[in-house]
């Protein structure tokens, strides 16, 4: 999916991003006003650690498809990645996808951002010595980075993608994505908003051919 032109919305900030980010997102859990606003305390720093235990995916793949999408994007992006080129990962949890890509295509720059700071920490500590690839704690709905930014955008089940103001999270991605820029994802959360009847039928369905389970609570 390719990044269409828009204007620009920039912002500007004199404190820190951390410090920024923890202040709205707080103001925002409190007003309720900002898209998003309930990720910041659904997700508790236990996320991932949660997530894992249930989880059919390995620890460091926690998203529909596993190391095989994460393959799939090589394989239709490898001449970009090994040319070079700057992609960002959103959602990008404990960032293993980002550690085993940056190793990969040492000439691209790789940045993952994700609501849960222990997921940052993690993802930070284990890519050390790496100078290609790095971590912020944010969120979807509010990128802190400026307008045509990455050549790719990649989204591995990204939990904003099917939220219910999923809109203002696309236009943050197109927003960052550089003119002809990519949008490359792969979903499998149900949108929010469906009917009690709708989520009753995919019930049945489960049960009876397989398949996700739903998500729990608003994603």
């Amino acid at each position: 999916m390719e990044r269409p032109d828009r204007a620009s919305n920039n912002s500007s900030a004199s404190e820190d991003h951390k410090t920024h980010f923890l202040r709205r997102m707080s103001e925002q859990a409190m007003t309720k006003k900002s898209p998003g606003y309930e990720c910041f305390i659904l997700y508790g720093e236990d996320y991932h650690d949660l997530m894992s235990k249930t989880y059919p995916q390995p620890r460091g793949q926690l998203h529909a498809g596993g190391q095989e999408v994460t393959e799939e994007f090589v394989a239709d992006n490898e001449e970009s990645l090994r040319s070079g080129c700057k992609v960002l990962d959103v959602c990008c949890g404990e960032g293993n996808t980002l550690a085993y890509l940056a190793e990969s295509f040492p000439n691209s720059q790789f940045v993952g951002i994700d609501i849960v700071q222990k997921a940052i920490t993690t993802a930070m500590s284990g890519v050390q010595a790496m100078g290609n690839v790095s971590y912020v704690q944010g969120t979807i709905y509010d990128l802190p980075f400026e307008d045509e930014t990455f050549d790719i955008v990649l989204g591995q089940d990204p939990d904003g993608f099917c939220h219910k103001d999923r809109i203002v999270a696309f236009e943050e991605v197109f927003r960052v994505l550089k003119l002809g820029g990519k949008l490359y994802m792969h979903q499998s959360w149900i949108p929010s908003g469906w009917s009690k009847d709708e989520m009753d039928e995919y019930d049945r369905y489960k049960k009876i051919g397989g398949g996700p389970p739903p998500p729990v609570g608003p994603p």
